[in-house]
């Protein structure tokens, strides 16, 4: 057996236990993969307001302490989100017509270096399907989807511009000049939309292979193997309001993530038992 968690918009936290597949026989088609899922927030479990409080030195906003100095719950414990851009204090929850949201309540200035972002999940997932409700507020920049994010400085996402067009994009871990990120488009489409409805966005990953939706309409599609794995969440420059995100993936990748992952925890244990033996042994420290 193996196992996985996911996460409801509730708050509880559920074990999927899967029983080990079995492939078809020489020669058969093999069996549909049985579609589960990784991840699910409705939001609800955050009360109406800012998530986090910025913090203020007679009266005005000090954003380098934000910056460079980890403060923890300065609001509303994200529980399995983060808040990426620690020091942008971007998003808030609300309730429209009794169904929660999150929003990105900010105009972002430094966009074309930086996005606030909003991400759960497990750097070892991979092949998953990533999706939510989304409704800009803005036609004046991007909203959208991140996802086989590594770092803020090296993910992918699928994103809304401009009123007229769709993204898919991969943003490189290094700059091509001083404050000037290097992005390497993957694909583009015209798209036109507005800021009065919600739109259901899907990213799918299949190895390299990415296929991105609106509305269960193919947009764009290309394959890029520089990252492959990662954590997904919700990004944008503009306000924009999310609804249901989910994450999803056929059994058998879900089967690999837990043996991966598995893996991970076990080489860590190894890593922190070697390390403290070192630190013994010669009178260190070992943080």
């Amino acid at each position: 057996m193996t196992s996985s968690r996911a996460v409801l918009g509730s708050g509880a936290v559920v074990v999927l236990l899967l029983a080990p597949l079995r492939g078809a026989a020489i020669g058969e088609t093999p069996p549909p993969c049985a579609t589960v899922e990784l991840f699910r927030d409705d939001f609800a479990r955050y009360p109406p307001g800012w998530l986090s409080n910025p913090v203020l030195r007679n009266g005005t906003l000090n954003g380098a302490i934000q910056e460079y100095h980890y403060l923890p719950h300065r609001g509303v414990p994200l529980g399995p989100w983060a808040n990426a851009i620690a020091y942008l204090d971007a998003w808030v929850a609300g309730d429209e017509e009794g169904t929660p949201y999150l929003e990105q309540h900010t105009v972002n200035a430094q966009a074309p270096l930086m996005s606030p972002l909003f991400i759960a999940g497990d750097p070892e997932w991979g092949d998953y399907t990533v999706e939510a409700r989304i409704r800009p507020l803005s036609l004046a920049d991007s909203v959208g989807l991140a996802f086989r994010y590594r770092t803020n400085r090296h993910h992918c996402s699928f994103t809304l511009s401009g009123g007229k067009e769709a993204r898919l994009a991969l943003r490189r871990p290094l700059e091509t000049a001083f404050r000037v990120p290097d992005f390497r488009e993957l694909g583009r489409a015209d798209f036109p939309y507005d800021t009065r409805r919600y739109l259901r966005l899907r990213v799918e990953n299949e190895g390299p292979r990415i296929r991105a939706y609106v509305d269960g309409k193919l947009l764009v599609e290309a394959s890029d193997g520089e990252v492959l794995r990662g954590k997904a969440g919700l990004v944008a420059n503009v306000p924009a309001r999310y609804q249901d995100f989910r994450i999803t993936a056929c059994a058998t990748a879900q089967t690999a993530i837990a043996e991966r992952i598995r893996a991970q925890d076990a080489e860590s244990g190894r890593g922190a038992t070697s390390a403290s033996a070192t630190s013994t042994a010669t009178g260190g420290s070992t943080c």
